[in-house]
């Protein structure tokens, strides 16, 4: 209605001539409007897959959920405009599907969007909630950005309030846009930038507030509440509400007040009173196929190299230190060596005792001694004449001299 109308922002001294149109392919007008949304699309879709991660949300069931979702979203739209404004359709019912001449209803869009997720995450058995609170997220920048293209078409504006007065009616009309074609000039409200500003503050905050999140599905009840209470208030002030039928009562005004005030009233009772447990959370969780690939992975960062030496992550073998060896052990060792040979000495080891000796038995043990170091020797083990271990050394044949500490 306005396409042909310069827009000024008196209190600002701006003023935009700018056409609908952006440009022509092939002589199909591409319209600002289209390349916006598409812009706000592509944005929102980059931030959420940046966000799966942090959301515990596998990026392919995001993409899953887009791939249904927009088409849903877009149609659900279009179904929630045309049915509260069928009187428009009522005499020319293919106007219904030419959806490029406008109207779509953005409560719509969310509940598309919302049912898509729901059907999608029933059927794969996927966490709803947590992709849900990453939706949420995307349409506030699709919103922010999408309502310029409200602003290319010259629509979605409004008027003061005629009750407005005081300082709510000077603040109003600081901000007032002005259609103008030469002397005619036509003062709106521009309720596509409120709803913009308001969309981006909400997503500024929500942004945030998703990092410390206590619950799945607390960031899509914020963005409800926080949505629902600027909407109610934006489209107060709207010319082309959408009623509800014939009552008088602005249909997204009513959905907005609604939709604020139970998640509200959701959050606060889940905060309070439910105290629920972050580590629950779908971000939390550890699937099994995670666990398994994260062993996995560990496994083979402990693997030798292919060349056969040691991982770089493998540390160096720790050399044992050598053991304190009493003369009791040596002694023992003796015995029980010669044992397994055959030896002479053919008995079981006994320490020694402080028991009296009579001068026979000092003189076998003696013998008994110098025969053990003798064989001492042969094993590889030099001792003292009192048994004392000295050194170990190769084993000598027994075919050669004996030992020097022999008894002649």
């Amino acid at each position: 209605m306005y396409s042909s109308y310069d827009i000024s922002f008196p209190s600002f001294g701006v003023t935009v001539k700018a056409s609908r149109v952006a440009f022509s392919f092939f002589g199909k007008s591409i319209y600002w409007y289209g390349i916006i949304i598409a812009f706000g699309f592509a944005l929102a879709v980059l931030y959420i897959l940046k966000r799966c991660k942090s959301f515990g949300v596998n990026q392919d069931d995001f993409l899953n959920c887009l791939l249904i979702g927009t088409p849903a979203g877009v149609i659900c739209a279009r179904i929630y405009y045309v049915v509260f404004n069928y009187s428009a359709y009522a005499g020319d019912l293919a106007g219904i599907f030419r959806i490029w001449e406008g109207g779509l209803g953005m409560y719509g869009v969310v509940i598309g969007a919302a049912l898509s997720v729901i059907i999608y995450c029933r059927v794969k058995k996927v966490k709803m909630l947590p992709i849900l609170d990453m939706v949420v997220l995307g349409l506030l920048i699709g919103q922010t950005l999408g309502r310029w293209g409200n602003f290319m078409n010259r629509e979605a504006f409004g008027l003061i309030p005629q009750g407005a007065s005081g300082a709510l009616r000077s603040v109003l009309e600081f901000f007032r846009m002005d259609f103008v074609n030469g002397a005619d000039r036509i003062s709106v409200q521009p309720t596509f930038l409120y709803e913009s500003v308001w969309n981006l503050a909400g997503f500024i905050v929500l942004h945030f507030a998703s990092k410390k999140r206590k619950f799945d599905g607390q960031t899509a009840l914020m963005y409800l509440a926080w949505y629902g209470f600027g909407r109610f208030f934006i489209e107060g002030l709207r010319t082309d509400s959408l009623y509800l039928f014939s009552t008088g009562i602005r249909v997204s005004q009513l959905v907005a007040a609604i939709t604020c005030v139970c998640a509200c009233a959701i959050l606060a009772y889940v905060l309070i009173k439910v105290k629920p447990d972050p580590a629950k959370m779908a971000v939390n969780a550890v699937s099994p196929a995670a666990a398994a690939a994260d062993a996995e992975e560990r496994a083979g960062e402990e693997l030798p190299l292919s060349s056969g030496g040691p991982s770089v992550s493998e540390p160096e073998p720790e050399i044992p230190a050598k053991p304190k060896v009493s003369h009791e052990d040596i002694e023992k060792q003796i015995y029980e060596q010669a044992h397994m040979e055959g030896s002479a000495i053919n008995r079981p080891f006994v320490p020694e005792t402080a028991e009296a000796l009579t001068p026979e038995k000092e003189e076998a043990r003696r013998k008994a001694r110098a025969k053990m170091i003798a064989e001492a020797r042969e094993l590889g083990l030099i001792l003292d004449e009192d048994g004392n271990f000295i050194a170990q050394v190769d084993p000598v044949s027994s075919a050669g001299p004996a030992d020097a500490g022999e008894e002649k």
